[in-house]
């Protein structure tokens, strides 16, 4: 009765520590799966740019272009959505990223031009969050009557885009013009200005690229210059009209236009604007041209990043000028990870627990030996 109450007792302490065991695991691999954005962000140094009072995220949504800003105002701007296939995805990573920030509603939308890789992902981004304010491109058909004013009617993404646009509730609606915005940070210290390059005509045919507007953000001596799908007409027009300024505009991180296309990024453009770091939005095999990343390379572009091998790409500028760039590229992967632990908890069980078979049998070895000693002694 004993040994079976021993027994007993051995068996429910090893079913104790299993279960127990067995949670914990669980526990720790349901907040790894939960927490994995978390995970991922903060391991490769995203928290820094979270910390910045500038943050630019180029957010990884295909072969498509979607740019999210966050001023040191706290005010937010969301640069084209990406496709409606990836509009899932763009929506969690805004979520994420609004989070991070203590925000709750998108101040701006801005989208650069009418085709589906960039304003695709605009009504799933309406159905989740508070959009204030959209600026939209003037692209107009004459020849056509259109339901809404400048609107390229037979383009079904963005006449859904349209529609969700004039059904957002307190959202204001512009169309994309030349204009400077220019607002003092929270410790009034520098400046954050943004300039608007819109397109100069009013019609460009079928090539809606063309009325891809130049957007120049400056924030403690760095500027950025979001580009849209502008394509070599675009870059004359902007050159031509800085020189009739008699002004210039060097770049420090550039948004290549069109995805890396060969007909964007041209030499001269690149000569005058001397950009010190690229940014590419690509996702398909032909994007970028080999072409651009060759002129990029010999405009002496320190570094270029393209959103197919590099994630989500997150730059951080501080007050003092001082600025960040990380990636997803090397991110941690949650799933191996998982199974790593689970081996490693495994085998430290392992080693810790004994068996009460093994036990038994340790303690009946003793006793062999016990008695062997007890008969050599009294031999003796």
């Amino acid at each position: 009765m004993k040994n079976f109450k021993e027994k007993f007792s051995s068996l429910k302490n090893v079913s104790i520590v299993k279960a127990i065991s067995i949670l914990i695991l669980l526990i720790f691999i349901v907040l790894l799966v939960i927490n994995q954005q978390n995970i991922q962000f903060y391991f490769n140094n995203f928290g820094q740019v979270f910390g910045s009072d500038l943050q630019v995220y180029f957010l990884d949504v295909g072969q498509a272009s979607a740019t999210f800003v966050v001023l040191p105002n706290d005010f937010s701007i969301l640069i084209d959505t990406g496709t409606a296939e990836s509009g899932e995805g763009l929506v969690r990573d805004l979520d994420f990223l609004l989070s991070k920030n203590n925000l709750n509603d998108i101040d701006m939308m801005i989208l650069t031009h009418p085709d589906s890789d960039h304003t695709g992902g605009v009504v799933a981004v309406l159905e989740k969050f508070q959009v204030n304010s959209v600026l939209r491109p003037k692209v107009c058909v004459p020849e056509e009557e259109n339901y809404f004013p400048y609107l390229v009617s037979n383009t079904y993404t963005y006449l859904k885009a349209i529609e969700a646009i004039y059904a957002e509730p307190n959202c204001q609606m512009n169309f994309v013009e030349n204009q400077v915005f220019v607002e003092s940070d929270k410790n009034f210290e520098s400046q954050t200005t943004i300039e608007i390059f819109a397109a100069e005509k009013d019609n460009y045919g079928s090539d809606t690229n063309s009325f891809s507007p130049y957007i120049s953000l400056s924030y403690a001596g760095k500027t950025f210059l979001f580009t849209g799908d502008a394509p070599q007409a675009r870059e004359t027009e902007l050159m031509n009209r800085l020189a009739n300024e008699n002004r210039s505009l060097s770049v420090d991180f550039l948004q290549v236009a069109h995805h890396g296309s060969k007909y964007s990024t041209y030499p001269n453009f690149l000569a005058a604007l001397s950009p010190k770091y690229a940014f590419i939005s690509a996702g398909d095999k032909l994007h970028p041209s080999q072409n651009v990343l060759k002129r990029l390379e010999d405009a002496l572009v320190k570094e270029t990043y393209v959103t197919k091998s590099d994630g989500t790409i997150g730059v951080g500028v501080k007050g003092n000028g001082e600025f960040l760039i990380c990636t997803k590229r090397g991110f941690v992967d949650v799933p191996l990870l998982v199974i790593l632990l689970s081996l490693l908890i495994f085998v430290l069980m392992r080693f810790i627990y004994v068996s009460p078979s093994s036990q038994k049998f340790s303690a009946q070895k003793e006793r062999k030996i016990a008695k062997e000693k007890l008969r050599g002694t009294k031999k003796a």
